[in-house]
């Protein structure tokens, strides 16, 4: 076995540029004027799908550049391409690439569109919507009148394949791959390459720059079926990224100092589903509390965790404490922003319950749930829920929040409350198991669980800790954790 990575092809850049992606792709980036290094992408506006514009040119290191074909560890399978100028080394340049921006299926993917992460690593990030027959400019100009042409010349029937060549002879390569009668062959070209991946699905790529981001130094070429804990070069027998399994990943991450909190999944929702406008004003967050005013201790969350229904999985040691603290804070902003002000405007329980769940006829809205709780708080008890010290509790946050005459003073609310707390708690944690990627329950579930859902969204909607970073939330009392759960584990 060789010890370094063997060289596939060559090819030489003479212009300063190249150009890149399906053929009218290339012809609309020899078309354009040659693009520097973007420090922001703009996106198409709109729909569901996220769409990078980009030109189809960059700037590029004039030189030989060496191609190299990626394939399934221990199999003969080409499952990707990477292509790198002379000077640079493409194991350490990879290696880069994929810490920055990975395929966005596997885990630790980085950035998955070009953000300031992206700028500052020199990395230009290209993804599955935003080339090949999703953009349809340069179509018309090389005769491809239809999508019946754009497949042919794309050879989805048969894989995926795109083309990188120097912008002095791009038209020229794109007309004569246009007339090729076998599309998906592999072609090398003396001033580019026509790259092709058996079996590929949806391309994605990603360019490296050098240090000052004038001209792009390597690229990679790879498929939604191309998984890096699985890929090498032809050569090695290391694989691109480690292959780890979940136990290892999750000790790993948290000997680095992650605490799954998940607020970059957080962010990347928002913008991807446009909820701000959905969300608080940040003079409308509540929290964080004083960790002794929580309501709920660790006993209590496994007896909701393990109730007859629910049956969650546990939760992650050493982040158990913070993930009580996050689930504390979301029902204490609830208890405020919800139900003090109402408790002060109703004379009785059905009063209050009839006008805080008007959707309690909907046999699957979680208005009627929330309603027979309230009405009948003792229908459903919860073995090792402490009933009596999560009413006081609650008694407790509520009355300095409360007028001298709401219903905290009444039993049975108090009661229902506490009822209704538990059925909240319960649709989080049984939410969080469709989303749940470890076989425990990390911080990063439970904010992925409310975010998907638009009825807990609208009721925990003002929690500072739930949403902002900078809460400076530690575990609550009697827990035996450091304030940082990556402490705690190392």
């Amino acid at each position: 076995m060789t010890t370094k990575p063997q060289v596939h092809s060559q090819f030489t850049v003479t212009s300063g540029c190249l150009c890149y992606g399906d053929l009218h792709n290339i012809w609309h980036g020899a078309s354009s004027l040659i693009q520097e290094f973007p420090s922001a992408v703009d996106r198409h506006a709109g729909g569901t799908v996220v769409a990078q514009i980009l030109e189809y040119n960059v700037p590029a290191q004039n030189g030989t550049w060496n191609t190299f074909q990626l394939v399934e560890k221990g199999t003969n399978r080409h499952c990707a391409w990477f292509v790198s100028h002379s000077d640079v080394d493409p194991e350490v340049e990879i290696g880069k690439i994929l810490r920055v921006s990975g395929s966005p299926y596997e885990r630790d993917n980085g950035s998955q569109f070009n953000d300031t992460t992206t700028a500052a690593e020199a990395v230009l990030v290209i993804n599955r919507y935003d080339w090949g027959y999703y953009d349809k400019r340069g179509k018309e100009e090389i005769g491809f009148g239809n999508e019946a042409d754009v497949d042919t010349s794309t050879t989805a029937v048969f894989g995926a394949g795109l083309g990188l060549v120097d912008f002095g002879t791009a038209k020229k390569e794109v007309l004569r791959w246009k007339e090729k009668k076998i599309p998906h062959e592999i072609d090398n070209r003396p001033s580019g390459i026509w790259m092709f991946i058996p079996g590929g699905e949806y391309m994605f790529g990603r360019f490296g720059f050098d240090e000052a981001r004038t001209a792009a130094r390597s690229f990679i070429f790879f498929t939604t079926h191309t998984y890096f804990t699985r890929t090498t070069f032809v050569g090695l027998d290391q694989t691109l990224r480690p292959d780890e399994t979940d136990e290892e990943w999750f000790q790993r991450r948290l000997r680095e100092g992650c605490k799954f909190e998940g607020f970059d999944m957080l962010e990347r929702q928002i913008k991807m589903y446009n909820l701000s406008s959905q969300l608080a004003a940040e003079s409308e967050y509540l929290g964080p509390y004083d960790s002794h005013e929580h309501l709920l201790k660790s006993t209590d969350f496994d007896a909701i965790r393990t109730r007859p229904g629910v049956k969650a999985h546990e939760f992650a040691e050493p982040l158990k404490e913070l993930c009580h603290t996050y689930l504390n804070e979301m029902i204490m902003s609830y208890l405020e922003h919800f139900i003090a002000p109402a408790s002060s405007s109703y004379d009785t329980v059905l009063a209050f319950a009839t006008s805080l769940f008007p959707n309690r006829s909907y046999s699957d809205a979680l208005d009627t749930c929330m309603y027979s709780c309230m009405m009948n708080p003792h229908s459903e008890p919860i073995t090792g829920y402490d009933t009596r010290a999560v009413e006081s509790k609650i008694k407790s946050f509520l009355t300095p929040r409360c007028e001298d005459n709401s219903l905290v003073r009444d039993d049975k609310f108090i009661a229902g409350i506490r009822a209704c707390i538990a059925y909240l708690l319960s649709e989080v944690l049984e939410l969080v198991q469709t989303y749940i990627h470890l076989s425990r329950i990390v911080p990063e579930n439970i904010r992925l669980a409310v975010i998907q859902d638009a009825e807990l969204r609208v009721l925990f909607k003002y929690s500072r800790v739930f949403w902002k970073r900078d809460n400076h939330v530690s575990p609550g009392p009697g827990s035996s954790h450091a304030a940082d759960p990556a402490q705690a584990a190392e």
